[in-house]
Parts: C-alpha cells; structure tokens; sequence
C-alpha cells in the first residue's frame, strides 16, 4: 500500500474528525503520517499541527503516545524497519545471493520513493535529530548485513573476533553517503543497487578468512559486471 493511499494520508486542508483507535494503530498511523510530511517537506518543515490533521488524531495524543519531533522521526523509521522486516523474506538455506536479491528489492522501493531516501540520508548524517533517530537507521543497515554475517559464520569463513559493530558502522555510513548521493543525482536509479551491494560485500572484507575474502570478490565482482542479481 503506498503512503498516498494509506490509512491517514488525507490531504492536510481537510481536517478529519478525530477517530478513537486502538494504542497500537494509533501509533502505526501517526507514524504514517509522520513519514508521509518527513517525504514531502523534509526531517525540519513540518508541524506537530500537520502530523495531527493527516493522522486524524489530536495533537495532545500524539506527545502522549510517542512524544516530540524526535520521537516521531524516531517512530517514523521504525516504521520503515518493520516495512523492511516483512519485505525481507529468506529460505532456510539462504546464500548470499538471496541476501543481495533481498537488498535488490529494497533499492526498487527507494527508487519510487526517492523522497524517503533523501530524507534517511539527511537524519543519519545530521546533528539535531537525536542519537534514537541513527540507532535506528543502523538497525535498518543491520537488517542486511547480519544476514551476510551468519551465513559467513555458518561457512567458517569469519575471523575470531571480527569487530562486528565497528564493521556496522562503516557500512551504515557508506551506505548513507551512497543514498545521499544517489538522491542528489549523483547516482543513477540502475547503479544504486551495485554500489549498495558492492558496499555490503566489500566492508564485510574485514570480518573474513581468505576463503570468506574470495567469496565475497566473486559476489562484488558479478555484482559490479552484471548490475543486477539473475
């Protein structure tokens, strides 16, 4: 369901009469709401006002449910993550190749919703949104890497010891770079999926064994050739 036609998404100059909900989809709603205003105005520009007219429920609820602008960018990218969640569907014997199929999919819904990537990018690298805000937005760079680590370990192709948060880190922040330039035109639509890809593969260097090292080149490489994952 897209955004626009979601629950919640009445245009703001058609104030709804306030509909009692239960906690739950309460805040599913305004979480809605507040990613649909982050798209169209950007993470600084909308009001709490705005968020409550699109959500249909009072402004007084939305700080008793989840809080200040903060919090609601903070709802906003959970409710990215749980979109992710239920999108990212692996068998029980994955390889990477369906990790990269998955995160292939993941860059064709940023593709329609260039909005959204430009405004994940802008939270993770600036400096008023709060440290829940970029937690969170590692937690979504997780959802793909943690996958690739597993089926690393299950090969025995990890090092002992491999510094698993540092190695996060660096491709959470290659990643943002890669959408912030990506939303500015820098990179286009059909290589946004390999410069992710490669990104993921590359930085996970550090954590493996030569025969890990070998793997994820013969991934990188295809990747890098090919474009797309057959």
């Amino acid at each position: 369901m897209s955004l626009q036609h979601a629950e919640g998404g009445a245009p703001l100059s058609t104030p709804r009469k306030y509909a009692s909900h239960s906690i739950e989809n309460r805040r599913a709603l305004i979480a809605r709401a507040a990613r649909q205003l982050i798209v169209e105005k950007g993470p600084e520009d909308f009001t709490m006002a705005e968020i409550s007219l699109k959500a249909g429920v009072a402004t007084k609820t939305i700080y008793n449910s989840i809080g200040g602008k903060s919090e609601l960018i903070a709802q906003a990218v959970e409710h990215y993550q749980d979109e992710l969640r239920d999108a990212v569907r692996l068998p029980a014997n994955y390889g990477l190749e369906d990790v990269l199929s998955n995160l292939a999919g993941i860059c064709g819904r940023l593709v329609k919703e260039p909005g959204w990537g430009r405004a994940i990018a802008t939270l993770y690298f600036g400096r008023d949104y709060g440290e829940e805000v970029v937690s969170r937005l590692r937690m979504v760079s997780q959802a793909h890497l943690d996958p690739c680590w597993d089926w690393l370990d299950r090969q025995g192709m990890l090092l002992a010891n491999a510094p698993r948060d540092l190695i996060l880190r660096q491709f959470a922040g290659t990643a943002y770079a890669l959408l912030s330039d990506w939303s500015l035109g820098r990179i286009e639509d059909a290589a946004l999926f390999p410069s992710l890809a490669f990104a993921l593969l590359t930085t996970l260097l550090a954590a493996t064994d030569p025969a890990g090292h070998a793997e994820l080149m013969r991934h990188a490489r295809r990747v890098a050739t090919a474009g797309t994952m057959s």
